[in-house]
């Protein structure tokens, strides 16, 4: 069901939701501390093992069935809201940049949370646990569907939603999640209602190689990437990575170039370079859309 939001507005001074909406205020000082604990743990891409067991364990605490899927997510529910069907509320655990200490995760002399990944996804993992907390003390009286927590695994970068992917494919809880919350970061200012289309690639360039001086004149594949990029950009006119379609606003970035074996050596083989796509409505090659 669908709410305008006037009806939002409504809800949220519902008796039992006024009050959770208090008691958020109130549990503040505990999400804060959850939030540079969680943090505090390391969650690179891939290697978000330690923080799904820790997620596991908190959510244990709060009353929860929790435990890992066959991806690695963490998949948690109340033991009354085990058949679903669900809203999944979810909140991905990788991190782009990874604390090398727990020292590198601080409170600033402002009050703001300083460190690797303490916005995106901190702030999403902990609002998870905020909501876990009241869910558990309240719970969702008469309602047609229950609530299902979902912590995943792989979101960025190489990653590319893989186990997302995997919950609302291959899972055996596809079929019963009906509808999906997700918290992404520490802002607040807007709801986003609409999908937004996320394509990754992989794109290698190859050629002979050879040593730049008794070889020149071979192919060069940096050169090849290179002109390739320009081309691209010059192509679609784009300004600052924006593009906008027929589909609405898209984004695209060129970004983890590597390879090549040495300054006066024509490379063969530069490597991979991603294209960390277009954020469109519906995607077209490396592009992400809205």
């Amino acid at each position: 069901m669908f709410r305008s939001r006037s009806g939002v507005r409504g809800l949220s001074q519902e008796a039992p939701i006024a009050e959770a909406l208090r008691q958020f205020g109130r549990d503040r000082a505990w999400v804060n501390e959850k939030h540079l604990e969680l943090c505090r743990v390391g969650a690179p891409t891939f290697f978000e093992e330690k923080r799904a067991l820790w997620m596991v364990t908190e959510l244990t605490a709060l009353g929860y069935v929790a435990k890992l899927d066959r991806a690695g997510n963490v998949v948690a529910f109340l033991p009354e809201d085990e058949r679903g069907p669900w809203v999944a509320v979810t909140a991905h655990l990788d991190t782009v940049l990874a604390p090398r200490t727990g020292d590198d995760i601080r409170l600033g002399p402002d009050g703001r949370f300083l460190g690797p990944g303490v916005a995106d996804n901190g702030a999403g993992l902990a609002g998870l646990l905020a909501i876990a907390r009241q869910h558990a003390l309240r719970g969702l009286r008469d309602q047609k569907l229950g609530l299902i927590l979902v912590a995943n695994v792989g979101e960025e970068g190489e990653g590319n939603l893989s186990w997302m992917r995997y919950l609302c494919r291959q899972s055996a809880l596809a079929e019963q999640i009906e509808a999906f919350l997700v918290l992404d970061g520490p802002g607040v200012e807007h709801l986003t209602t609409q999908a937004l289309g996320s394509r990754r690639f992989e794109v290698v360039f190859s050629g002979p190689g050879g040593h730049s001086w008794s070889d020149a004149g071979n192919p060069n594949a940096v050169h090849a990437m290179a002109k390739t990029i320009a081309d691209f950009l010059d192509c679609h006119g784009r300004r600052a990575g924006f593009l906008h379609t027929r589909y609405g606003r898209s984004t695209a970035n060129f970004s983890l170039i590597d390879g090549g074996t040495s300054i006066n050596s024509i490379p063969g083989v530069p490597g991979r370079n991603w294209i960390c796509g277009v954020r469109v409505l519906r995607c077209w090659m490396s592009w992400r859309s809205c």
